[in-house]
């Protein structure tokens, strides 16, 4: 039978949906394919090892995988785990579902008989969605490092560590005994480098308390680790010395450059290749240092654009560098190759995407990437870009600082959650209120035309979409179908709330919200790292070129790009679109303007960013707020432009987006992470 009455709800076995009072509510596939093995298995206690294996399709994950499931599913039902109504906890055993059940082939609610109901588009939308994302494991064919076609029978993935926060950047000794890796975990002011040894006696060394998570590489030897990090904000080089009796570390120098990433021992372990930024929004480029005399040389590779080099690996037997070069845009990447036996460089294509990361295969020939920024797999794909498999398909993302096991056919790897939450603050008296978080990614908050409604980016189904969130109502209403991760760097509402804003690098789309019209707009020059409405016709655009961030403004009614009076890097409106605000090239000092008297006058307050999701300030009425950042945590104040009083409205992790309007305060922010490092174990 079809529909299953439980209390005031009605589930559908068939479609992810379930029935309240007459509304259709779209469940994610793994929260439906959950539900119903708890529904199944009534009054029987669920084991974690069950949900793996029929949730996840056996695939291996952290042990807060299983929690957040049950726990967006308790959300989802409105549960209260403490006092179940549905879902209760069995210690060391499981889950129980412990509500009744019946079961009966035509839909009945509030005592009212119809037919079956036909599948919305967004059911539809769900019902195609779940046959791509799907957790489970995809094993094809992989090329062994002759060349040869090899096939492995079978696949599993092996957990790592156990601790709170996320580990990050493992990286296993050429010997194959030892496994760096950084541990985070901001909530508990947790920044740590670790060893851990992989003889089977789970021993772990703490290595160093770092700033943020470091680039490392081992010696040929394993007996070194070289890692940076960042104290004072200065990038430094520093070198573990394993069994060294004080196995203090010790200091190498400044790195000589503000960002250093994908650092590798080469010459006989005399010296490290690294990609570094020199200042600012440099393009980053790949340099050879030299252990003995402390030089620093550039190595060949392609002329630096856009982002430059930013990513390197070199091949097993030495032979070859792969280079990652993002283009003026930075949208799209291209793979050259480098051979270091005849110093000759080749591009080997270029990809329709940015990737943040690839490592060579074990085959020498293609490589290993994610799919997207939030993906949630391991591909292999050749150096055109083209995929030849899916390796790895995890329940939560897969961080891009993946790495070849020395053992010619395994990867280990970070699979790892990062939950937001979207707070609402009455600055006034200080109350707040979280709402519709799910545990999920929810990014980029910005108020719709009334303080009580606002939009925001999740990952609630599969890729990110837009949804508009309702406080006095509590509902979601999903506003795109994305079947692909999109990138969006912003959204905002027309000053009339009758259009949204979608800003991404190259493209920014205008939804009409009556009618859910789109019209495109092509970032021709440069690429976007801010956008926004200055008028019902009006965007400024912060373009970034020859790295250099610059003010454009698109006009709606000429639908053309003018160029903004060079002083400026940013504008922006107030709430309302009644007055104009400018951000300063070079200071990032934020100034009014006042039209009649044609005069910039400034507001007293800098700002650290002003570029990437959006400008970090807000207007309404006499107040403006604005953010800064320290390491992790950002703190929010409140400045008055009439008074010039100022005040702090609290403290939070990672912000990812705020927006203010009448008195509210609306921040998205971390509200925890977790995540475990995992090795495959093909066989």
């Amino acid at each position: 039978m079809r529909y299953i009455h439980i209390q005031d709800l009605v589930v559908d076995s068939q479609l992810p949906l379930i029935i309240v009072e007459g509304n259709e509510i779209s469940l994610e596939p793994k929260q439906h394919a959950l539900l119903m093995l708890f529904i199944e298995h009534a009054n029987q206690v669920v084991s974690r090892d069950q949900i793996i294996n029929e949730v996840n399709q056996g695939v291996i994950v952290s042990d807060n995988a299983v929690n957040k499931m049950v726990a967006n599913l308790r959300q989802l039902l409105k549960d209260n785990p403490k006092s179940p109504q549905f879902i209760k906890t069995i210690p060391k055993q499981g889950y129980c579902f412990i509500a009744s059940c019946a079961r009966q082939d035509s839909l009945v609610t509030n005592g009212q008989k119809s037919d079956e109901p036909a599948a919305s588009p967004l059911s539809l939308f769900v019902i195609s969605l779940s046959a791509i994302f799907i957790v489970g494991l995809a094993i094809w064919l992989m090329l062994s490092t002759t060349g040869e076609s090899k096939t492995y029978a079978s696949m599993q993935l092996q957990p790592l560590t156990r601790h709170s926060g996320v580990e990050f950047s493992p990286l296993v000794s050429p010997d194959k005994q030892l496994l760096a890796y950084t541990r985070n975990d901001p909530h508990n002011d947790i920044a740590q480098l670790w060893i851990r040894h992989l003889d089977g006696s789970e021993k772990e060394t703490l290595v160093h308390d770092i700033v943020i998570s470091s680039e490392m590489t081992w010696s040929s030897d394993s007996k070194q680790l070289v890692f940076t990090d960042y104290p004072k904000q200065t990038c430094q080089l520093l070198r573990f010395t394993v069994g060294n009796s004080s196995e203090q570390v010790e200091s190498m120098g400044k790195c000589d450059a503000l960002y250093v990433s994908h650092l590798q021992f080469v010459d006989d372990d005399n010296a490290i290749i690294y990609t570094a930024r020199q200042v600012g929004f440099d393009p980053m480029q790949i340099y050879r240092y030299s252990l003995n005399d402390k030089s620093r040389v550039l190595i060949k590779q392609p002329d630096p654009t856009g982002s430059g080099n930013y990513g390197f690996d070199i091949s097993n037997d030495g032979n070859k560098m792969l280079i990652l070069s993002a283009d003026e845009g930075s949208c799209h990447t291209s793979m050259y190759v480098l051979d270091l036996v005849t110093n000759s460089l080749e591009n080997k294509g270029r990809w329709s995407r940015f990737i943040n990361r690839a490592i060579w295969h074990h085959d020498g020939e293609s490589v290993i990437n994610t799919t997207n920024e939030f993906s949630h797999e391991l591909v292999q794909s050749r150096l055109d870009g083209t995929m030849i498999s899916s390796m790895v398909s995890t329940s939560n993302r897969v961080a891009d600082n993946f790495s070849r096991f020395p053992n010619g056919r395994d990867y280990y790897f970070t699979s790892f959650q990062m939950n937001n939450d979207n707070e609402l603050i009455n600055i006034g008296d200080g109350s707040v209120k979280r709402t519709f978080n799910s545990a999920v990614y929810d990014k980029i908050p910005t108020f719709a035309h009334e303080s009580n409604q606002w939009f925001f980016l999740s990952k609630r189904n599969g890729p990110s979409q837009i949804f508009l969130g309702d406080e006095t109502t509590k509902q979601l209403q999903q506003i795109t179908h994305y079947e692909s991760e999109p990138q969006i760097s912003d959204l905002d509402v027309s000053p009339d709330g009758k259009t949204l804003l979608i800003g991404g690098r190259k493209q920014i789309e205008l939804i009409t919200l009556a009618n859910n019209a789109v019209e495109t707009i092509n970032v021709e020059e440069g690429f976007a790292i801010s956008t926004g409405w200055l008028s019902d016709n009006r965007l400024a655009v912060s373009i970034l070129v020859n790295g250099q961030p610059q003010l454009r403004y698109y006009h709606l009614d000429a639908k053309s790009f003018s160029k903004a009076n060079e002083r400026w890097q940013g504008a922006f409106n107030d709430s309302k679109g009644n007055r104009l605000f400018f951000v300063e090239q070079g200071t990032k000092e934020i100034y009014q303007w006042f039209e009649e008297e044609e005069v910039a006058r400034t507001t007293n307050v800098k700002l650290e960013w002003a570029f990437g999701n959006g400008v970090d300030a807000k207007i309404d009425g006499d107040t403006l707020i604005y953010r800064k950042q320290n390491g992790a945590e950002s703190e929010m104040f409140a400045r008055s432009l009439t008074s010039g009083e100022e005040r702090s409205l609290g403290k939070w992790f990672y912000i990812a987006g705020f927006d203010f309007a009448d008195n509210q305060l609306l921040v998205s922010f971390e509200q925890g992470r977790s995540g475990d490092i995992l090795k495959t174990d093909f066989q």
